[in-house]
């Protein structure tokens, strides 16, 4: 990128003072298009990118985005790079490897293995956002088929491949570690190396009846050689734990009662070993 703006095009600048202003002269013009943008109405292809939504409900939400660029760095802030400006209710950001919060953060991906910092801050007013919130991952059809593309959860110690699920239902909850700079990262692996020994998500069970106004029934789509046992927890959508506790699966299913439980939208996880599984679930 260059010093040169196209006519119609938007940016930003940083204020560095109370009240400031620019002002832009005749001088300041060139009587030629230029031809050195980062991206033209002649492109053919866009760089492989990451887009990346944090949702909180239909009307608040921010994005970022990750891009495979040649000629950026891993540092922040320089060709390719733009800088997050925050807002005062959702804000989704990633980190560069000097600790800039980056909007656009443009790296090479040379590496074998690159990991990315995401940052999420959750307001509700002054105070944070507890509650449900979503990730949605974007051009992922982009990023070339020899790699993988992860998200690691370090508060609950999950990994989930974002190839085969591209959102990812989380909890922020009163606790500090639920939200901010150190909960979650993208992992970019090339193919045949190695990814950290954490959870990942089972995509064998379903549950049901889902709403159900007493009891529901979780099933192993893939019959289980013998008996399995996986522990549960169930959250209200800020977050309270409600329910704990073991379950069994007998011929490939067991059960959770809910007459105690009030009506609403819960979210239910379910581990088992380095595994887990979400699922929302509506009491009537």
């Amino acid at each position: 990128m260059t010093k040169y703006i196209s006519s119609g095009q938007a940016f930003f600048i940083r204020a560095n003072a109370a009240s400031p202003q620019i002002t832009f002269t005749e001088n300041a013009k060139v009587s030629t298009e230029g031809n050195n943008y980062f991206r033209n109405s002649s492109t053919s292809n866009r760089f492989p990118s990451l887009k990346i939504n944090l949702v909180r409900n239909p009307e608040e939400m921010d994005e970022s985005l990750i891009v495979f660029y040649p000629d950026g760095s891993y540092k922040g802030n320089d060709d390719g790079d733009m800088l997050k400006f925050f807002n005062n209710a959702l804000n989704l950001y990633s980190k560069s490897s000097d600790g800039l919060n980056m909007s656009m953060n443009a790296i090479p991906n040379t590496n074998i293995i690159d990991t990315v910092k995401l940052s999420i801050w959750s307001y509700d007013s002054s105070s944070i956002a507890i509650g449900q919130h979503v990730l949605f991952f974007e051009n992922l059809e982009d990023i070339p088929s020899n790699q993988n593309v992860y998200l690691v959860d370090h508060y609950l110690s999950i990994i989930t491949d974002i190839r085969k699920n591209n959102n990812y239902v989380f909890l922020i909850t009163s606790d500090a570690n639920s939200y901010g700079n150190n909960r979650f990262e993208i992992i970019f692996n090339k193919t045949n190396t190695t990814v950290p020994t954490i959870k990942s998500e089972i995509n064998n069970l379903v549950l049901f009846p889902n709403p159900s106004s007493d009891i529901i029934y979780i099933q192993s789509k893939v019959p289980f050689s013998k008996v399995e046992e996986y522990t549960y927890e169930l959250f209200d959508l800020i977050g309270n734990k409600i329910m704990q506790g073991a379950l069994e699966f007998k011929d490939n299913t067991t059960s959770i009662h809910l007459e105690t439980l009030n009506k609403g939208i819960y979210v239910l996880r379910l581990y088992n070993n380095n595994e887990y599984k979400t699922f929302k679930l509506i009491k009537e």
